[in-house]
């Protein structure tokens, strides 16, 4: 009797401990990994972007969250990965994989970059499970979706964008280390923990010369001063006075596109194309009249001749040839001068002696 009790007591000890050896295991070497049938791809789903190799904007202040460029949604190499063996705890990463974007946030999801102003968003796409929609790559971990098996990533794609981050951007190149972004399935939130890397996105050209489109002036402001006139030189002339000319010298982005506009009161007597400027207090007592000033300019690429600068328009001043984001031909030097001259131009018949100043806004505009 106590031999018989003895023998069931071992076969059940035995069965347990088969039993043990089958579920230990299984959770112990869980791991999310690239995997699938014998003839399945199991290599990284890379997608690969070539960025401009010159980004040329304007100089001026952008408002934050401005898209300078992107590169619209494009598939990854594998089409249809698949990560197996995950427990029902696995995690998924979106992250970058080098300086600045691994250590802050710019903007609302857009990662600095080296150049001053100028920031960068990527967003993946297809990544399996609840991460099929869009994603931002935003250096965190998110739950999986709570399930073992087979996660398949059918056309994991990326996209990059080149966005503002608020403020002026400075000209130099823009640089980045490839790949530069990925998405990890982990056991846990750790880049060190059992699984794979399933898809990251890598740059074929990570260099982009940015251009800030711009010039700096060496002065504000000009001015002409004619002293007297004598009423007799305007018989028989319809332009009179001789001043110095003005030169206003820039300082600019090489390529960079120039526009002046003159903004002033018209003379209503003007008959001059609209280039005449009316007097200050024109029509007041003490004014002279059948008088106003005309401007003349010449740049490098520009010559306003006999013609006198339009006023209240926008006056194209050196331009280029570009391709997309590439100077072609063209534009300022990195040094320009604008030589300004004036002139009183007769508008009417008789001209009546008084004071003769007149006042214009020049604004210059680079792009």
């Amino acid at each position: 009797m106590m031999k018989c009790t003895y023998g069931r007591l071992i076969r059940n000890i035995a069965a347990l401990f088969i039993l043990a050896v089958f579920i230990i295991p299984h959770e112990s070497f869980a791991a999310c990994k690239r995997g699938g049938g014998i003839f399945a791809d199991k290599s990284i789903s890379t997608t690969t972007i070539s960025l401009p190799k010159d980004l040329v904007i304007e100089s001026r202040d952008y408002n934050a969250g401005e898209v300078l460029y992107t590169s619209g949604v494009k598939d990854g190499s594998n089409d249809d990965l698949t990560i197996t063996g995950c427990s029902s705890r696995y995690m998924v990463g979106f992250f970058y994989n080098h300086s600045p974007q691994v250590e802050a946030t710019a903007y609302q999801g857009v990662m600095p970059t080296n150049i001053q102003g100028l920031g960068v968003q990527v967003m993946a796409y297809n990544q399996a499970g609840p991460y099929d929609g869009e994603m931002i790559i935003d250096n965190s971990w998110h739950d999986g979706d709570g399930s073992r098996g087979d996660h398949t990533l059918r056309s994991s794609s990326y996209m990059i964008s080149l966005v503002a981050t608020g403020g002026p951007i400075s000209s130099g190149t823009l640089t980045f280390g490839s790949p530069v972004a990925q998405v990890d399935f982990r056991e846990s939130a750790s880049h060190s923990d059992d699984g794979d890397v399933a898809s990251n996105l890598s740059l074929s050209n990570a260099n982009v010369v940015v251009k800030a489109m711009g010039c700096s002036a060496d002065v504000s402001a000009i001015s002409f001063p004619f002293g007297k006139i004598n009423l007799d030189q305007f018989n028989g002339q319809t332009k009179v006075g001789s001043v110095p000319t003005q030169d206003v010298n820039l300082s600019c982005e090489p390529g960079t596109n120039v526009s002046l506009s003159v903004t002033a009161v018209e003379s209503k007597e003007d008959e001059a194309n609209h280039t005449v400027i009316a007097l200050t207090g024109a029509g007041n007592e003490g004014v002279a009249s059948g008088v106003g000033v005309q401007l003349g300019l010449k740049t490098s690429g520009y010559d306003s001749g006999s013609n006198g600068l339009a006023l209240n328009t926008s006056i194209p001043l050196i331009t280029s040839n570009r391709d997309g984001g590439t100077v072609i031909s063209g534009g300022a030097s990195g040094q320009e001068k604008l030589t300004f001259s004036a002139i009183y131009y007769k508008t009417a018949a008789v001209v009546k002696p008084g004071t003769a100043n007149a006042t214009a806004t020049l604004t210059l505009t680079y792009n």
